[in-house]
């Protein structure tokens, strides 16, 4: 904190359990990184956007990604190798989620994490999932 710095901490955690953790930590300066996607495809079903509810203000910055897909995709994720529950899991509804995250007082940054198959697919998928963004958080 005294350098200006702020830690985000992505994990593959429950709700409940990034709640004790940054509740034990107890420091202005360690925040979530919350990233709604992989904690449902890492074996949190549904707690993606739970956090987003639950963490609110205390979400420094969040992944914003879809698995292979474009944002606007409600779609099955592919199975996640690691996840503990050995099931898939339905994506994240994005339509859902930014209106809870206006409404949670998130005032941190959106990294984008974009699967694509080519540069100029890169720059087409980014260059619509912004449109997607802006079109509810704006």
């Amino acid at each position: 904190e005294d350098a200006g710095m702020t830690l985000g901490l992505e994990l593959s955690l429950s709700v409940g359990d990034y709640q004790k953790l940054l509740g034990l930590v107890a420091h202005p300066a360690v925040r979530a990184y919350w990233d709604a996607t992989g904690t449902d495809h890492m074996g949190h079903p549904s707690e993606g956007l739970k956090g987003l509810e639950v963490l609110g203000k205390s979400i420094c910055q969040m992944h914003l990604k879809n698995g292979r897909k474009l944002m606007e995709e409600v779609h099955l994720m592919e199975l996640h190798p690691q996840s503990p529950l050995g099931i898939r899991t339905m994506s994240i509804d994005w339509t859902k989620a930014f209106p809870i995250i206006k409404g949670s007082g998130f005032d941190g940054w959106f990294a984008f994490e974009t699967s694509h198959v080519s540069p100029n697919a890169c720059v087409e998928e980014t260059t619509r999932t912004i449109a997607f963004v802006m079109n509810y958080v704006s």
